[in-house]
Formats: C-alpha cells, sequence, structure tokens
C-alpha cells in the first residue's frame, strides 16, 4: 500500500505535464491555458494531500491495533509477534553456514 501511494506521489509532476500538454492542444488562448494548468495543479495537489492524510489514519488505526494487542493478557494475544521473532531468529541461525553439518 506504501508503494502505491509513494508511486503516485512521485508520479504527479508527470501527469501533471502530460496534463498541461493535452491542455495546450485544446485551448488555443496560453492565459487560459495557464488558468487551466493551475486549476489542474490544485486538484493534483489536493489528491495527494487525501491521500497522504489517508495514509496518516491508516498508520494511525495500525498503530493503535498493535498498541491493543500488545497490552492484551492473552499469550495468544499480545505474544504472538514475540512467539514469531523468536521462530525465524532460530531458524535463520539453523540455517545460517556455520551450524550446518557438512
Amino acid at each position: 500500500m506504501a508503494a502505491g501511494i509513494i508511486g503516485a506521489l512521485t508520479a504527479a509532476p508527470a501527469v501533471i505535464e502530460g496534463i498541461t500538454n493535452i491542455i495546450g492542444r485544446f485551448i488555443p488562448d496560453p492565459g487560459q491555458q495557464a488558468q487551466a494548468a493551475i486549476e489542474m495543479q490544485k486538484l493534483v495537489a489536493d489528491r495527494e494531500a487525501a491521500v497522504a492524510q489517508s495514509a496518516a489514519e491508516i498508520a494511525k488505526a495500525q498503530a493503535e491495533t498493535n498498541t491493543a494487542e500488545a497490552q492484551n493478557p492473552s499469550l495468544f494475544v499480545g505474544g504472538w509477534r514475540s512467539f514469531v521473532s523468536w521462530g525465524c531468529g532460530v531458524g535463520l541461525i539453523s540455517t545460517s553456514p556455520s551450524c550446518s553439518r557438512s
């Protein structure tokens, strides 16, 4: 999800340039072209702000969920992260070349 958001934000200048080129083909007056380009830039900027705000809200909600899970007294709810991390650590150690038997 974050990659899509970052990709959308980095693609915005190319989108604005493409839209400006299209506007130039359909609106012959340079003043009207500039006004239309400014309006399109405002729309893109508003969209970028909405996407960034949405991503921040999602991250905040995930952080709240993580906090609630970590504070749960049940080992099955609050302890799964430590279980997975220990399991991954043991798995990495057991598959390392220094631990394998040749």
